[in-house]
């Protein structure tokens, strides 16, 4: 496949069940033999923590995700989300009043173990004794986490809390960019210190020379899951659309 010699990222996300039937052929388990593709492909790789960094929060999901970042050489990135499926939330004991408290103690707590030798955490939904956490992230400080979530005042809280890297959807961009702007001049924040990817926006060569002039880093397309001819028609496709 074409696409094989210009893809730049490798963006996978996760629900646990109850979701729309509409997402079912985008939730395999897309984890699988990853450390694998990334290695051999030299692939950058961004991994929503849907695991951990969402209110379905799984610990152990969340080190096989950072052993990644060791495997890979840093080349990982972590995405967080606050999720929107009420019932999947239930079915995992979270109250969606609280998830977005929930998930920024969670990258608040991910990040001192990332970085320091013996973390402990004291939040007011999460708690941590002090503990060891082994092998450390290869990128130092840590991984880039990257928030992906629309515009608005508690989602702008939580990109100048704990991000470092945002991904607005396609659809909506030019006015939420121009939002994102106006915040960031409002706080007094450098809008370069985060790395702007742009989700599922359209495809044609006026919207991304329109994302090049508002220096956004990465324009990221959906494939479904498929057979492999389909899903790598689909890929050159894109290549060619791209290149």
């Amino acid at each position: 496949s074409a696409a094989f010699g210009i893809l730049a990222s490798y963006i996978v996300g996760v629900h646990t069940f109850q979701i729309p039937a509409a997402y079912w052929n985008f939730n395999v388990e897309r984890y699988t033999n990853l450390e694998d593709v990334t290695i051999a492909a030299g692939l950058e790789l961004e991994l929503p923590l849907r695991e951990f960094t969402v209110p379905m929060g799984r610990s152990l999901a969340q080190r096989e995700r950072w052993s990644l970042d060791v495997l890979s050489g840093g080349r990982v990135e972590f995405g967080v989300g606050f999720g929107w499926n009420r019932e999947e939330m239930g079915h995992h004991g979270v109250d969606p009043r609280t998830r977005r408290q929930l998930v920024a103690e969670k990258v608040h707590l991910m990040k001192a173990l990332w970085t320091q030798d013996e973390a402990s955490y004291d939040g007011e939904l999460v708690q941590l004794a002090p503990s060891w956490a082994w092998p450390k992230p290869v990128q130092r400080p840590h991984p880039p986490v990257v928030l992906g979530a629309a515009v608005g005042p508690k989602n702008f809280d939580a990109l100048f809390d704990f991000a470092d890297g945002w991904i607005p959807f396609g659809r909506t961009f030019e006015q939420d960019h121009d939002a994102f702007l106006a915040e960031c001049a409002r706080r007094g924040e450098d809008p370069d210190r985060f790395a702007v990817s742009v989700w599922a926006p359209n495809r044609d060569d006026e919207t991304l020379e329109g994302l090049r002039r508002r220096g956004v880093r990465r324009a990221v397309f959906t494939v479904p899951a498929g057979a492999p001819d389909e899903v790598i028609a689909e890929l050159d496709r894109l290549a060619a659309f791209v290149v």
